[in-house]
């Protein structure tokens, strides 16, 4: 889930050619409405387990793992629509854990950040949140 920054987004409206990117926002915005009451298969919410373990190093239990795809609904949404494997639900996961401990989005490559410094506080932070890190970076 792309989430854009005013400036950008008021470029979007003001410049024709970008403004099939306010469609596209529609779409998903629709999309998210229309599925909210969409939930995980028990496979599911064990797939983002597994997969925030693996980015991160943080060993979700089941409530944990329920309780942050509660507080991120649109994470919650993708992965019951299209799993994990799904590019933009890994996404939106990356997106949820990181900002749900650090408050920020996970780096991107163009960031210019080393992923596995962020990691590091990533881990340090979560542990004083009682989240259990199962392999330290």
């Amino acid at each position: 889930m792309f989430m854009g920054k005013p400036d950008i987004v008021m470029d979007w409206a003001e410049n024709p050619d970008r403004s099939y990117l306010l469609e596209m926002r529609i779409n998903i915005s629709g999309s998210l409405y229309e599925n909210r009451f969409a939930s995980p298969t028990e496979r599911q919410y064990v797939d983002v387990a597994e997969f925030i373990e693996e980015i991160s190093g943080l060993r979700l239990d089941g409530e944990q793992t329920r309780g942050l795809l509660a507080l991120y609904p649109p994470a919650r949404i993708k992965v019951a629509l299209d799993g994990v494997g799904d590019t933009d639900s890994r996404y939106v996961l990356s997106f949820a854990i990181s900002h749900f401990v650090l408050g920020c989005a996970w780096p991107t490559y163009g960031d210019g950040l080393d992923v596995e410094e962020f990691v590091k506080v990533l881990q340090q932070q979560a542990a004083k949140l009682g989240l259990r890190v199962a392999k330290e970076s």
